[in-house]
């Protein structure tokens, strides 16, 4: 939890990675919620603009299906940290 920040989807980061999840149906919005909820996390935190951040993304992202048998799909979309420009002071 930080103190102060709002978010609208689960987040989760460890020393490797940062994750983002997107739960709903079709799976196109599940995938679509996930990737953009760690544009917007990249932007805020790392620097890079939307559209730098969706770029990186497109060539170093991972995907991870973790449901498919619940009404929802739920999606978690992750970048390795050592893709990423340092943090924002």
């Amino acid at each position: 939890m930080i103190k102060g920040r709002t978010i609208q989807w689960p987040q989760f980061e460890n020393d490797q990675a940062i994750m983002t999840v997107g739960a709903y149906r079709p799976v196109d919005d599940a995938m679509r919620i996930a990737f953009t909820e760690l544009v917007h996390w990249i932007h805020r935190d790392y620097g890079l603009s939307d559209l730098d951040a969706y770029e990186l993304l497109s060539k170093v992202a991972k995907v991870h299906f973790n449901e498919m048998v619940d009404p929802n799909y739920v999606i978690v979309a992750s970048i390795e940290k050592k893709y990423l420009p340092p943090k924002k002071p």
